[in-house]
């Protein structure tokens, strides 16, 4: 009899575990998805300080993804992604998988109960590989070009998914190609190329005097071609998420350009120009 009755008791608490256990659609929050399984260890390590229990790395051939929480519907998943994002992790974005029923939904801890140590920045892996495009119009000129109407600055921009920390800001490297043109420059001889750029830069919030601004700010200097001449460009950007669930931005920008001896006297031009771009972190789609 004691027997049998262990036997029933057994046999209720595992139905119990796996009914607990059953998984069933809902939503998480990815992270960072990368084929290198010691970086989603470690981001998964600090993570941990923030959701116990309730991180996860799942490997999809050829990624690592590292995701939070067990959503059961979407407005839940967007309240956390919030969250997420407020800890630091402003590229995480909400994917639609099976989580477990049994596990609650993940509640972060207060920032003031997480020891500063803890938090580690994801080095080389904090944004993927992003596209853009870029529209702008010049608006001031310099020499040589301020007697001509001047064409649209297009082009197409690549930031790349690595960064190099020093003191209290990081810096971002991206690649830039565009077009200007000033048809009647220098008595309609005409002033128009392709520009070759390769920048780096940082988010101004990361100054202390300006981490509350709610808005991303960057600064960028740039080096580079404008077809045949040496040019430089620092750019200052205000960044605009959007979308909640996709890796979208918009950003104004505002851009001076400075080539060293164009003209054909061999003297030195530039202009400012105002524009936008609309970029996509497309490492999100692997």
């Amino acid at each position: 009899m004691k027997k049998l009755t262990f036997t029933l008791l057994l046999s209720v608490f595992c139905l119990g575990i796996i009914s607990a256990q059953t998984p069933v659609d809902g939503f998480r929050i990815q992270v960072l998805a990368t084929s290198s399984q010691e970086k989603a260890d470690a981001l998964k390590t600090e993570l941990h300080s923030f959701y116990p229990n309730e991180v996860y790395v799942i490997f999809e051939d050829p990624n690592y993804k590292v995701r939070i929480g067990n959503c059961s519907d979407r407005d839940e998943a967007e309240m956390l992604l919030l969250k997420v994002q407020e800890l630091g992790y402003p590229t995480a974005w909400i994917v639609s998988t099976t989580i477990d029923v049994s596990t609650e939904a993940a509640v972060p801890k207060k920032p003031a109960e997480v020891a500063p140590t803890e938090k580690v920045m994801a080095c080389c892996e904090k944004d993927g590989l992003t596209l853009g495009f870029t529209y702008g119009r010049p608006l001031m000129t310099g020499a040589y070009l301020e007697e001509s109407p001047n064409g649209a600055n297009v082009g197409a921009i690549i930031a790349l998914p690595y960064y190099l920390p020093l003191g209290p800001i990081t810096f971002q490297f991206n690649a830039e190609v565009f077009t200007y043109d000033f048809p009647w420059a220098h008595q309609g001889n005409g002033f128009s190329g392709v520009a070759y750029l390769a920048n780096t830069g940082f988010k101004l919030n990361d100054l202390p005097f300006l981490s509350f601004v709610p808005v991303d700010l960057t600064a960028q200097v740039g080096l580079g071609a404008y077809d045949k001449h040496f040019g430089t460009a620092v750019t200052g950007t205000i960044e605009f998420p959007l979308s909640k669930v996709a890796p979208l931005k918009a950003k104004l920008f505002s851009r001076a350009n400075y080539l060293k001896e164009a003209t054909n006297a061999g003297e030195s031009t530039g202009w400012i120009n105002l524009g936008a771009m609309i970029t996509y972190d497309i490492s999100k789609l692997f």
